[in-house]
């Protein structure tokens, strides 16, 4: 159940991974080309052209990482909203976002398919997102037992917050990590 968190985990990784890489080989042709520049003659019109390709592959590269660096940034903000302020409307989460509802739309969809959430799905009807896993019910049979104490928790995968009954584990609704009791504040 802890796809979420290695998945976050795992792209902001690869994230750095390909600005790392990109930095990487543009220095090193950059020092190539200056290099060939100053041999002349045909080389330098062979190494002119490699030099622009490994440039573009260089810029490319991170570009790759700082849109993947970003959309996990946006995740955060997401799950902020989603967990903490109670805010599954689209409107809602674009207007706080300063994006727009097509942009949000697709980028939470995004975030679904690439398993940033757990048990997820756009509501397209209500256009809103839908935890499929978080339901009123499970915190009215939690409040109506008059022997069961709730206690506030904070989730260690995804920062939700929330209560549960003290002493026993849940999942959480966006990342599904195993919520115990030593996650009780």
């Amino acid at each position: 159940m802890k796809k979420t968190k290695v998945t976050i985990i795992a792209n902001a990784i690869f994230g750095k991974i390909l600005t790392i890489t990109g930095y990487v080989f543009g220095v090193t042709f950059l020092l190539s080309f200056i290099i060939t520049l100053t041999e002349g003659g045909d080389i330098a019109i062979i190494g002119v052209i490699v030099m622009l390709v490994f440039t573009a592959l260089s810029v490319l590269l991170i570009i790759r990482g700082a849109q993947i660096k970003r959309r996990i940034k946006r995740y955060k903000k997401y799950i902020a909203l989603i967990s903490k302020q109670q805010m599954t409307s689209l409107e809602n989460i674009a207007a706080s976002t300063n994006k727009t509802v097509d942009f949000v739309n697709k980028d939470l969809q995004t975030m679904i398919n690439k398993n940033f959430f757990a048990d997820a799905h756009i509501d397209t009807d209500a256009n809103e997102i839908t935890i499929s896993r978080r339901t009123a019910d499970t915190y009215t049979q939690a409040q109506g037992s008059s022997q069961t104490e709730l206690v506030p928790y904070v989730c260690p995968g995804c920062d939700d917050s929330g209560i549960k009954p003290k002493g026993k584990s849940i999942i959480c609704d966006f990342c599904g990590n195993t919520i115990s009791y030593t996650n009780e504040r």
